[in-house]
């Protein structure tokens, strides 16, 4: 399933399991899902909702199910 995939994908990147990751993990993974790096700076600032510096995995895959469901992006 989708959220299958984006939650391994995110897994891939959270090395010590925080269940966050940070920017730079984050573009890295938006490079994979083929979002431009401006798209992903705002991206990334609309789930970082504490402004910790980190996104957790239920932001990350809520919205990019979301994109999807609305096939803004193709995955």
């Amino acid at each position: 399933s989708e959220k299958k995939r984006l939650s391994s994908l995110f897994h891939a990147y959270d090395v010590d399991n925080s269940g966050r990751i940070e920017k730079t993990k984050f573009f890295t993974i938006c490079q994979e899902l083929h979002v431009s790096s401006q798209e992903a700076e705002g991206i990334f600032n609309r789930l970082d909702i504490d402004k910790d510096g980190t996104v957790t995995l239920e932001e990350f895959i809520n919205y990019f199910k979301y994109l999807s469901d609305r096939k803004l992006y193709s995955g």
